[in-house]
């Protein structure tokens, strides 16, 4: 019997927050569960080579019959297959994270004879809003948020467990719903996809090796994480490192303004801006970095809280951290990295100068690495759900 069946709409060939959540979350399932588990989720937009000829992954193809209709015909396809899939399967439970306006998990629910786990349940405001010509209609949002919050509120008092990201969007959604338990179980990463490695090396193999050290950010939206603050900074660092580089993996509209500043303080040949890559290729660039940098905005984290993957992903190859406060204290607590005010360059420059003296110390890289293996990866927080799910002492 399969043990274990994992849902989603989620397209987990996209290289931003959810998908590669799930990626990484659909894997480790594999590896601990294999013939015991089955996943069925959208076919990816992309490739993702680890699951090809992988006979436990069902994909199912949604057709969008318009796009405003997109999320509905989604979920209308994803409840076609599933609902199928149960009816000629048995299993014991079934794991899933749901969206806004779950209209067919909504049906399926009521029909399911085992029990079910919901994984990084949103941010808990779920509030739905619908762009047409890049205006928000909000009075059809408003509409949309009150069947949208009955159904998600019928959902999850019939979860066997719930959990979140953040203690922000637990507290959120158990004000909302009295009575919820939400168990807060942070972002992790993949720590066999993300390793240390020599330095010199790897940068010779990625053309690279004109830099004796090199800071930067690799991600998305990189002009509001730290592209900005890392060529600001650069020309002071290079006072005592002249050989010393930033490194830019990932970009949105403001990087024209980013490359702009980085011609005008004269750093720009000491910038290597690469774009976007495939999520594959990430774990190539991180491990190049010296110090890493990953900001985010005061606003959203004080709203929803932090549960930054890419820190996690710096930290599982050995690199120190500079980032910004709210939700990664454990980074000072645990000498893995800065946390300081974005806008404070004085202070930022100061504590990268700290850590830039630090890349030649193998026991902060084996630390690092020790710390993301047993406090930030998929198998560690896998290993915390099953005690939810399976009820575990």
């Amino acid at each position: 019997m399969i043990k274990i069946i994992y849902t989603s709409v989620i397209d987990i060939s996209k290289a931003n927050g959810p998908g590669v959540n799930e990626r990484e979350f659909v894997n480790i399932l594999l590896k601990k569960y294999q013939e015991k588990c089955r996943i069925i989720i959208p076919q990816p937009e992309n490739e993702v080579t680890e699951l090809n000829g992988c006979l436990f992954v069902h994909y199912y193809k949604a057709k969008f019959f318009h796009k405003i209709f997109g999320r509905i015909s989604e979920h209308y396809f994803f409840y076609k297959f599933v609902d199928k899939f149960l009816k000629n399967n048995e299993c014991e439970s079934l794991v899933t994270r749901i969206s806004f306006l779950p209209i067919f998990f909504f049906l399926l629910h009521k029909r399911l004879k085992v029990p079910f786990f919901i994984k990084t349940m949103g941010r808990g405001n779920f509030r739905f809003s619908i762009r047409v010509n890049g205006l928000i209609k909000t009075l059809i949002g408003r509409i949309l948020s009150i069947p949208n919050s009955y159904m998600i509120r019928q959902i999850l008092y019939k979860a066997k467990s719930i959990d979140s990201c953040t203690i922000n969007i637990a507290s959120n959604i158990e004000q909302k719903f009295n009575g919820l338990k939400i168990n807060v179980i942070p972002n992790a990463t993949n720590t066999d996809r993300f390793v240390p490695v020599d330095k010199i090396s790897a940068r010779k193999e990625m053309g690279m090796s004109r830099f004796d050290k090199m800071i930067g950010y690799i991600g998305g939206v990189p002009s509001d994480r730290g592209a900005m603050t890392l060529v600001q900074i650069l020309p002071f660092l290079k006072r005592k490192n002249a050989s010393l580089g930033v490194l830019i993996v990932g970009d949105d509209a403001g990087m024209k303004n980013v490359k702009k500043t980085a011609r005008k303080l004269g750093v720009y040949e000491d910038c290597v801006f690469v774009g976007r890559v495939p999520y594959a290729d990430v774990s190539k660039y991180i491990p190049l970095l010296d110090v890493g940098f990953a900001f985010n905005n005061a606003e959203k984290i004080k709203l929803v809280g932090n549960s930054n993957q890419k820190i996690r992903q710096y930290i599982a190859c050995g690199v120190p951290v500079i980032t910004s406060p709210g939700g990664s204290e454990f980074i000072e607590e645990n000498m893995l990295g800065s946390v300081v005010n974005p806008d404070n360059l004085d202070e930022v420059i100061h504590c990268t100068d700290f850590w830039l003296k630090k890349t030649a110390d193998k026991e902060f890289v084996k630390r690092a690495r020790l710390y993301a293996v047993e406090k930030l990866s998929v198998n560690s927080t896998l290993i915390e759900r099953e005690h939810f799910w399976f009820n575990l002492s």
